[in-house]
Formats: C-alpha cells, structure tokens, sequence
C-alpha cells in the first residue's frame, strides 16, 4: 500500500507537533545555602540513676564537640520516665560545659533509661541546583549538579559563592605601558627622544633585532630601504 506524498508530509509534521508538546523541565535554581544533617546521640542511664557516669558523660561531650556546632546551636534532649527532669538536668549540664549552645527540653513517653540527644550536624555549603523545589534532596543528581558541587570544594572564599568581590584594575594596563616604552627605545636600549610612536618603519626597525655582524649580506628594512 502506498501513501502520497502528501500524506507522509502530512504525517511527519503532526508527529514533529507531538514532539514539542513535551514539556522540557524548568532549570534548576542557580546558587548555594547551607544544609546540616542532624545528628543523634543515646546517653544511657544505669536504673533508677539520675546521675551521668564517667564513661558517658566523656562520651557526650565528646559528641557535642565533634559535632561541629557553632556557639548557640541547638541541643534537644528527650527523656522520659519519673527520672526525666533530674536526667535532662544533669545531660544538659553536660552539654552546657562542652560550649555555649542552647539546649531544649523534650518530654518522650516512650524513653525509659535512655535520653536521646539530638543536635543538627556540621553545616555544609549546597547547590540549590542539587535539591527539588520543595528542598528535599533528589535521588539522582540533577544537570549541573556535580560541577558546583566541585565549585564549592574549590573556591577560595565559601563567601565568594554568596556574593562576588569587587574587581581591581585590569592587569592589562602595566602590559601595555611596558610595550609602548620598549617600542620607543633606539638600539642601545635608551628612549628615542622625538620619535613618533605611530611610524611603523621605526617601530618594526626598533622592535627587530639587528642583523648579525659580518654576514655580508644586505638586509632589508620593513620600510624598503636596502642596508
């Protein structure tokens, strides 16, 4: 069965028009913020305790500070149980002395001997073009994705992808001073004085190494005059 070329004409272009109702996805927004990833911390309690052993008070502390949290972060702590308040106490008094953070007090029902401590993690610089519109992080590295990633590693200043500085001077211009005095120099080194910058005879001449002594050939200027 053949079709008229009218036809097939006719057919292409209706499947070229399906083709552009694809809707090609928005880019992802340019720039960085910062994410922190929380992190948790289980301080046990021997029964009916209301005081921090050695071993997990050293443990706690140790937690906190490697935690990498800036002085007023915040600290959770959760317990439960009768022994709550005098637990949460004595943990918070902890943390108090591993740095000036802010600590809140959590009642969990379901905690017995164990009080949960919760603190957000090391900030880190992000792409926004690595996460989904809502902030979630995606599965899949989105387009661009790993290139500012490697931005971010290394940039000079981590303020540099929030704000740019201002630009300095071109370096172009001491180039151009150096330039415009060595083509005003004669052959012993020394500024022609009266010398026209914009003859190119004398430029060229002055610019071109002298010919070898003893060649005994002549040699051609670029203005045309035989030596």
């Amino acid at each position: 069965m053949r079709f008229p070329i009218q036809h097939l004409a006719v057919l292409a272009l209706a499947g070229a028009l399906a083709a552009c109702e694809h809707k090609i996805p928005d880019w992802p927004e340019d720039g960085y913020t910062t994410l922190s990833t929380p992190m948790a911390h289980p301080v046990m309690f021997a029964p009916q305790a209301s005081s921090l052993s050695a071993t997990e008070r050293t443990r706690l502390v140790e937690f906190v500070r490697g935690a990498g949290l800036t002085p007023g972060s915040s600290v959770t702590v959760a317990a439960g149980g009768p022994k709550a308040a005098a637990r949460q106490e004595a943990v918070a008094a902890a943390v108090r002395s591993a740095g000036p953070y802010s600590v809140s007090l959590v009642n969990d029902p379901s905690a017995s001997d164990t009080v949960q401590v919760a603190a957000a993690g090391r900030p880190v610089l992000w792409p926004k073009r690595c996460m989904n519109p809502d902030g979630s992080l995606p599965e899949d590295l989105p387009l661009g994705c790993a290139s500012d990633l490697n931005l971010a590693q290394q940039v000079e200043r981590k303020s540099d992808l929030f704000q740019g500085r201002q630009m300095g001077p071109a370096f172009a211009n001491p180039s151009v001073r150096a330039a415009e005095r060595y083509l005003q120099l004669d052959g012993n080194g020394r500024t022609g004085a009266g010398t026209d910058s914009r003859d190119n005879g004398s430029q060229a001449g002055m610019v071109l190494p002298p010919p070898p002594a003893g060649t005994g050939s002549d040699t051609t200027d670029v203005s045309g005059a035989t030596q």
